[in-house]
Order: structure tokens, then C-alpha cells, then sequence
């Protein structure tokens, strides 16, 4: 089987669920200028006044100057893609991201959390209660716009930011609770070996909020907290959603867990995937596509890149819905533990998937009397893997 059949699945079976121009500081409608962030139209807060209140949010880049004596360069960014940004989050939390070039002197690479406050317009930040602690000026702040400065040795930093409108609340599926499921293979068709557990466990929301994954006497809990319009892992990691109800994509964060680097993301009118595009090759920077087309039976991706094309079919079985609180196709496709369980990704598949490709494997249901998936077993050969599935009473 392909290499990205296996590397892709966390995206495929869920179906639904960024870059800035590091030459050219122009970059169209949605870019900036120096002018940019500055105001915004919008009444002047008092830098001296500023609150956390008047910080709360996601705040985008649109213009970054560094400048050391007479000397300045700068880059402008577009804020659609949301690489470069600050997030104030509730209980003094926050989270930022970078690529190419620091934010306000700091290399946060993909996705970098942090601690804050704010006293008589400066924001001070540390990554860590041991870290040195970063300094930040408020030097203009509206509703919708705000310019923040640092001074890094003899370097004076400028950023302008626009506060970011493109946001959303995550909405679980609310069908019945999966409280459990047990995975083996099952040796000679008898003996059950590699047992593994998967617990779940929700909020008064029907959100995922923990997962203990518990495999040879040892368990890794995953724990979940939901804060506007962001999902944090673990008291970590950050997911941004987006006016859809899902994962904005950011290329920095490997949400896909393909290694691969992800540029673009692109969705239907529906809302299922329909583009996957990603750089094949760092080095010589060759670009891969992935397409995806939808029938009533199914749905078939399809594989160009510079190192290989492929394409793989997968088959509904359309008298059995998908409609429990996980993603039922995402524990016997990919594993029970992904981020593609809990719809964060988009809109999941209609029904679950009973065959891959046209000779692979098939995946056998087993139903109890209500109507729902108590045991899948892929019937690919003689010692197949099965997963029994646990409900809330």
C-alpha cells in the first residue's frame, strides 16, 4: 500500500473539516502596509489605559519593520493566512505563530504558547515562569487594529496587527457517546494480542475533553480545553477554528501528520475536502496535489506529486450512518486517538466506510439491536484487526 494512504488517512476519513512573501512587502487585498494597523477607523484607546479586556483575541500581522539607527527593512504579510499573530487568551494565556522571520524578536517557529499581562501599555510574555521576561509597547490600539513595538539589542521591532474576524465555535456531533473502544488482533482468527484501550470522556457540551489511551500497563492521557474560538491540547498545543466551525489550517502546526509541508487547504461548498496541496520537497521545493470527488458511494483521492501518483477509492456502506459522538471511520482507518475523531478537521462522511480500494480490504459490522456499530473487524486476512466499540448507557 502507498506511502500516503497510511500518512493521509487523518484527513481523508474526516473530509470536512500559510504563507507570507518574504521578498515583496506588496501583497495585495489582503496584505499590509506601514500604514496598516495603526488605527483602523476606529476610537484610540489610551496606551497608558490598556487592559487585558481591551487585548483579548486573535490579532494577525500585516506588517513587521525592523529598524537599527537609519538603516530599516520590513515585510508585509498576508492576514488571511495566518502565519504571523498574537492570541490574548482568558486566564492570561496566549499562544503565537512565525515563519520565516520572528514576531517582535521572538522565533516562535509554528506555534508557541505563553504567559502575559499588561500594566500602563506594556505587555510583558514569558514562554516559561523561568524564561527572561519579554517586554512588548503598546503603541496604538483601536477595536479592530493595534501596533506593538520592542527594542532587541540596537534593533527597534514594529508590528502592525488586525484584529482577526475570521473566527468560529467549534460544534461536536451530538449523536450517542462512544465511552470506549477496544482494539486487538486477533491471531489465527483466536487469540487476542496486542490489546490496546481507548477511554473518552466529555463535556457538558458533548466536546471531547479527555482521552486515555492505555496500551502495556502504560496510559497517555490527551486533554482538551475550549476557549472561544480555540481548541488547546494538552495546555499546549493551539487549534484555531475558523468561521466554519473548523480547523483554520495553519502550515506551521502538522494537524495532517504527514510530515510533509502543507501549504493550502480547500473545502467544497459543503464543507468536505476537496485540495490538499504540500511542498513533496523541501529541497528542490516540488509541489504535491491531492483531489478528492464525492458520489453517493463513496469518495476517491487522487495523488500527484513529483515522486509518485496514486489513487484509492473508499466505499460507504450506506445503510449504517456516522452519527455517534466520534468519528467512527477515523478509529479503524487511521487510529483512535487522532484530532480527526472529534470533527475538528470539517464535516465528516455521511456513512461509515465498510472497503478500501477495490481489492485491499473490507471492514465487517457488527450491529447491535438499535442500530448501532458494536465490533469492526477488517477482514484482510486470516489474523484481522477488530475494534469493539463501547457506548455511554
Amino acid at each position: 500500500m502507498k506511502k500516503w494512504f497510511y500518512v493521509l488517512m487523518a484527513a481523508i476519513v474526516t473530509t470536512a473539516m500559510v504563507a507570507c512573501s518574504d521578498d515583496d512587502p506588496a501583497q495585495g487585498e489582503q496584505g499590509g502596509n506601514e500604514n496598516e494597523g495603526g488605527s483602523g477607523g476606529n476610537e484610540q484607546v489610551e496606551t497608558e489605559k490598556v487592559s487585558a479586556e481591551d487585548l483579548m483575541g486573535h490579532w494577525q500581522c500585516s506588517f513587521q519593520q525592523w529598524t537599527t539607527g537609519e538603516n530599516n527593512r520590513n515585510r508585509s504579510y498576508e492576514v488571511g493566512k495566518d502565519i504571523y499573530y498574537l492570541k490574548f487568551l482568558p486566564g492570561m494565556k496566549g499562544a503565537m505563530g512565525s515563519d520565516e522571520n520572528e514576531l517582535l524578536g521572538i522565533d516562535a517557529g509554528r506555534v508557541k504558547t505563553f504567559n502575559w499581562s499588561v500594566s500602563d501599555g506594556k505587555i510583558s510574555m514569558k514562554e516559561f515562569p523561568s524564561s527572561p521576561e519579554t517586554e512588548w509597547l503598546v503603541e496604538k490600539l483601536s477595536e479592530n487594529a493595534m501596533t506593538l513595538s520592542c527594542q532587541v539589542g540596537d534593533e527597534k521591532i514594529t508590528c502592525n496587527f488586525q484584529r482577526n474576524t475570521n473566527r468560529g465555535v467549534y460544534t461536536p456531533m451530538t449523536g450517542d457517546k462512544v465511552t470506549r473502544i477496544r482494539k486487538y488482533n486477533l491471531r489465527n482468527g483466536e487469540t487476542m494480542e496486542r490489546v490496546e484501550n481507548y477511554e473518552y470522556e466529555y463535556d457538558d457540551q458533548n466536546r471531547i475533553k479527555t482521552v486515555r489511551h492505555k496500551v502495556n500497563g502504560s496510559t497517555y492521557t490527551t486533554t482538551y480545553e475550549y476557549v472561544e474560538d480555540t481548541i488547546r491540547i494538552n495546555d499546549n498545543d493551539i487549534i484555531l477554528i475558523g468561521k466554519n466551525g473548523y480547523i483554520r489550517y495553519d502550515r506551521q502546526y502538522d494537524y495532517l501528520h504527514v510530515g510533509e509541508r502543507t501549504t493550502a487547504i480547500v473545502h467544497d461548498e459543503e464543507g468536505y475536502l476537496s485540495k490538499i496541496e504540500y511542498i513533496d520537497d523541501p529541497l528542490i521545493q516540488d509541489d504535491g496535489v491531492i483531489e478528492f470527488k464525492y458520489s453517493d458511494r463513496g469518495f476517491e483521492y487522487t495523488l500527484e506529486s513529483f515522486y509518485e501518483d496514486d489513487s484509492v477509492e473508499f466505499g460507504y456502506n450506506i445503510e449504517v450512518p456516522n452519527n455517534t459522538s466520534l468519528n467512527l471511520p477515523a478509529t479503524y482507518i487511521y487510529g483512535a486517538y487522532y484530532f480527526n475523531l472529534f470533527d475538528f478537521y470539517g464535516k465528516r462522511m455521511p456513512y461509515v466506510i465498510n472497503s478500501v480500494g477495490n481489492s485491499w480490504y473490507n471492514f465487517e459490522l457488527d450491529m447491535e439491536h438499535n442500530g448501532r456499530v458494536s465490533k469492526i473487524t477488517k477482514s484482510d486476512n486470516i489474523s484481522p484487526d477488530v475494534w469493539e466499540i463501547y457506548y455511554e448507557d
